[in-house]
């Protein structure tokens, strides 16, 4: 059985059904759970600081590591899209600014990298 970590007997009555946990740790898998009519926000509090996910050093000698894997599965047939990852990054209406990207790639390789046996690429897309 998952360690439920907060239980949401003191929430509004739109949070998850039946009085489930809205956070779960089982094994080695943390479930966040919204309330049933929103999306789940992740924000950091402060202006200047960012969200990171699994930056950290990877000390593993061999084997591959990815640090963010996303893969949406749609198993319901029906006329539904999918989308694996929207980034709209915006000014707002009447502010100004510096640059605006959607999306920086920018591999780095240290100063005392060793041999790659491989390819250093930025982005790689395949259909």
């Amino acid at each position: 059985m998952p360690y439920q970590i907060i239980q949401n007997k003191t929430l509004p009555a739109d949070a998850p059904a039946g009085g489930s946990a809205l956070f779960e740790l089982s094994g080695s898998t943390l479930r966040l759970k919204a309330v049933a009519d929103d999306h789940l926000r992740i924000e950091t509090m402060q202006d200047g600081k960012s969200l990171r996910l699994n930056s950290r050093n990877v000390t593993q000698a061999t084997g591959d590591h990815t640090a963010v894997s996303i893969k949406p599965n749609k198993s319901a047939d029906g006329t539904g899209s999918v989308t694996g990852l929207e980034v709209s990054p915006r000014f707002a209406a009447g502010s100004g600014g510096g640059n605006l990207r959607a999306i920086l790639a920018d591999p780095v390789l240290k100063a005392s990298t060793g041999d790659l046996t491989g390819q250093v690429v930025a982005v790689e897309c395949n259909i």
